[in-house]
C-alpha cells in the first residue's frame, strides 16, 4: 500500500505487518502485484463493488501507480530497504537487471543519444 504521498517527513518508522494491513471493508479497491520463483510476473484486481465509488476510487488507484513519482518513489524505498538491511550492493543489481529487462527500442534509444548536451550550441543563437 502505496501512502508515500501523504509521508510525514519529520517522523518515519516502518510499519509492522498488523499496522500495515488494511480490512476489506476499509477499501474499495487493491491492485496486487507478485513475481513468481519461476519469474512470471501476476497481476491480481480486487475490486469490492461494481459501483461507481469504487470504479472511481480503483480509476485513482491506478492513475497513481502510472504515475513517473509513483515509479521513483517504490525506487527509494527499495534502496531505503537495501541499504537499512545492509546490501546497498543489490540496489545496483536491481537497476542493472531492470535495464535488461528493458524494450530492445528503449535500449537502442538510450544508446543513439549517449552524451549529447540538453541545449545544442547552435540553439542558443
Amino acid at each position: 500500500m502505496f501512502s508515500f504521498f501523504k509521508k510525514n517527513k519529520k517522523e518515519e518508522s516502518i510499519p509492522t505487518p498488523e499496522e500495515f494491513y488494511i480490512p476489506e471493508s476499509q477499501y474499495d479497491g487493491c491492485i496486487s502485484f507478485i513475481v513468481k520463483k519461476d519469474g512470471e510476473v501476476c497481476v491480481d484486481i480486487d475490486i469490492d463493488s461494481e459501483d461507481e465509488s469504487c470504479v472511481s476510487n480503483l480509476a485513482k488507484l491506478v492513475t497513481v501507480i502510472s504515475r513517473e513519482e509513483c515509479y521513483i518513489e517504490t525506487l527509494n524505498m527499495i534502496q531505503e530497504g537495501f541499504t537499512e538491511g545492509g546490501t546497498p550492493e543489490l540496489f545496483s543489481l536491481l537497476i542493472i537487471k531492470m535495464a535488461e529487462h528493458l524494450p530492445e527500442e528503449t535500449r537502442n534509444s538510450i544508446a543513439k543519444t549517449g552524451e549529447q548536451p540538453c541545449i545544442k550550441p547552435s540553439d542558443m543563437l
